[in-house]
């Protein structure tokens, strides 16, 4: 519950009095503290639950008037006062339609910076306030979009600030009132402010972070918790924990072989059959967690060959190569194909789908195999070959997939194409792409999905998902999927 302290002074001159602004802390973490300047609708209404800071009241005061500057709404702030040169960046969304906005090298209530935006009222306005009094800096008449996110971000640094929403430059001016000081939240009749994603840095390095900056912290518990083991099994089993402040949301692992693959679990996992080479080989396990921080830690395990191992068929398919693609396969460009004639070694031929489509191949030259199946093009060379070669057995393996790549892009650790040998999930190809950076706005992930001249866009929620609730929106990814993490 919030303490709030009402301060009056009475001036004795005319019979004024003076009514200060109403200071307190309810539902904010340590450091913060809330202070409410206007007077109708009020108290304010702040909250924070991971990472997100909303304020729901449409407390406000003075004027409604466009070009009235003074705009006494409610604000919090926190921070150090002697910050002096850093950047604000926040991602901010009014699902109201008033005023927005941020506070910077704040001093006390009547003494600081502050930018703010009015849809209604048509516009964005940096002022500053010093010993009460209110000066435009500089404004223009710009409407936000109700309900869209924009990343907002000032920037003091000596007497030079600059103002930009998602990358657009909105003020660059001088001024130097002040010099240091705190940073803060403002909100002004509006009902509806989200901030989200607050990150205050300095060349120092981050001051403040409203999301989590710790990396998972690795325990190994099988087949030792030391970091170096020796094997005689060619195969490793792993077992152990991952710990974090926030949710881990997924483990995966990686050797110095070339070979990888993710765990069984997250918090605590496990990891089946990893293949080892003769001598020492290194095994790396990463936690990610779901602000997509990522912590590592490597196994040295030092194999002496020992007694040939057999694995189940279930297990070998983590370990070794995925199993070659079946005859409903459909072939694209970069794919390899070994195709071969039974009995005419002349006719065994290991090809490459050529970026138009097209294979070459003895006694028939060029064949389109771009969008058939394995069996179609099978039954095609069967007839293209005939005349040649009486009844042919004409057998086509798929070597490799070059054609099977998915893309994840936006705010993601390690945005790219990903090639898919196996069956991926949404969740996997986020960790494949080293989880969200903490900026993203994880339950507004879409996947696009092309077939033929019409476009399949899914949504996924990565909260829910990995709360084990709507778990249909985990979908398994096909070729030439996009993931877009904004």
């Amino acid at each position: 519950m919030m303490h709030r302290m009402i301060r009056i002074v009475l001036v004795g001159v005319a019979g004024f009095f003076l009514t200060l602004p109403v200071w307190g802390q309810e539902a904010l973490a340590p450091g913060w503290t809330i202070v409410d300047e206007g007077t109708t609708d009020s108290p304010s209404a702040w909250s924070m639950s991971g990472g997100l800071i909303t304020q729901g009241s449409n407390i406000y005061g003075d004027s409604g008037s466009a070009t009235d500057p003074q705009k006494p709404g409610t604000f919090i702030v926190s921070g150090d006062p002697n910050w002096s040169d850093y950047a604000i960046r926040v991602d901010v969304r009014s699902r109201d339609d008033d005023a927005i906005g941020i506070m910077f090298r704040y001093l006390d209530f009547e003494n600081y910076y502050r930018f703010s935006m009015d849809k209604q009222r048509g516009y964005r306005r940096l002022i500053k306030k010093v010993r009460g009094e209110v000066i435009v800096l500089a404004e223009d008449a710009v409407a936000y979009v109700q309900d869209q996110w924009y990343t907002l971000k000032v920037e003091a640094k000596g007497n030079k600030i600059s103002v930009s929403l998602s990358d657009e430059p909105v003020f660059d001016i001088n001024d130097d009132s002040f010099k240091s000081g705190k940073m803060g939240l403002y909100s002004w009749g509006n009902a509806g402010c989200e901030f989200e994603n607050l990150l205050v840095e300095s060349e120092a390095g981050i001051l403040y972070s409203s999301v989590d900056l710790k990396t998972p912290t690795i325990e190994f518990l099988a087949p030792t918790n030391a970091d170096s083991y020796d094997s005689a099994d060619a195969f490793l089993d792993m077992a152990g924990t991952a710990s974090d402040d926030m949710e881990v949301s997924a483990v995966s692992w990686g050797s110095s072989q070339g070979e990888s693959g993710m765990a069984t679990g997250t918090a605590n996992w496990a990891i089946s059959g990893v293949p080892l080479s003769e001598g020492e080989n290194i095994i790396t396990v990463t936690a990610t967690d779901t602000a997509g921080n990522r912590g590592s830690r490597p196994l040295t395990v030092t194999y002496t060959l020992g007694p040939k191992v057999t694995r189940g068929a279930e297990e070998t398919k983590t370990i070794a190569s995925p199993a070659l693609p079946g005859e409903n396969y459909v072939i694209d460009p970069g794919d390899v194909l070994d195709i071969s004639v039974w009995k005419d070694e002349a006719l065994t031929k290991v090809v490459t789908v050529l970026p138009d489509g097209k294979i070459a191949f003895p006694l028939i030259g060029e064949i389109v195999a771009q969008g058939k199946t394995v069996v179609q093009l099978t039954d095609e060379l069967k007839s293209k070959i005939s005349p040649f070669v009486p009844d042919p057995e004409i057998t086509i393996v798929v070597q490799q997939t070059n054609s099977m790549l998915i893309y994840v892009i936006g705010k993601v650790n390690s945005p790219g194409r990903f090639a898919l040998n196996v069956e991926v999930n949404v969740l996997q190809a986020l960790a494949m792409a080293g989880g969200f950076n903490p900026f993203a706005k994880r339950n507004k992930v879409k996947i696009f999905r092309h077939i033929g001249d019409q476009t399949q866009i899914f949504e996924f929620k990565y909260d829910e998902v990995s709360k084990g609730k709507e778990l249909e929106q985990n979908i398994k990814l096909g070729k030439g999927d996009v993931i877009v993490v904004p």
